[in-house]
């Protein structure tokens, strides 16, 4: 399982409503940013958030599982991959101070990136009980069994 930063200006931009993340560069324009996209697989998570960098802040604004990896679908233009939202923060997000080690791997300003930051990856993983994730694990499940 792995970890991966999305970001996003404005939550109400974010389509939250939705089961799905995506990049909103096509193709052409950011093709790395694709392969990158592509490596999302079902059982990673997934946070949404926004940086501040004057305040070395991380604003988490949800946080979910991924269900199914990139593949196209018909209401968006460009590829998405599914995901299970576990918590949305749209009053109150969820505010991660980085560090002098964290500002040093500078991508908190990137569209799309792999956390390694053991530090901020407890403190998303630290929302969730593990009867939280084990009650995600079923309809994870479930959806393993309905695409094999």
């Amino acid at each position: 399982m792995k970890v991966w930063g999305v970001g996003t200006n404005d939550i109400n931009e974010f389509p939250l409503r939705k089961d799905y993340i995506r990049i909103d560069w096509d193709r052409e324009a950011a093709p790395d940013l694709h392969v990158m996209f592509r490596q999302i697989q079902v059982d990673d998570i997934v946070y949404v958030k926004a940086f501040v960098p004057r305040g070395r802040m991380l604003r988490v604004k949800a946080i979910g599982i991924v269900t199914q990896s990139a593949h196209k679908q018909e209401e968006a233009e460009n590829m998405v991959v599914k995901v299970l939202w576990l918590d949305v923060f749209t009053k109150d997000p969820l505010e991660i101070s980085l560090n002098d080690c964290n500002v040093k791997n500078n991508v908190y300003n990137n569209t799309l990136y792999q956390e390694y930051s053991q530090q901020i990856i407890e403190k998303i993983m630290k929302r969730y009980s593990s009867d939280v994730l084990e009650s995600v694990n079923e309809p994870v499940d479930k959806l393993h069994k309905e695409q094999h």
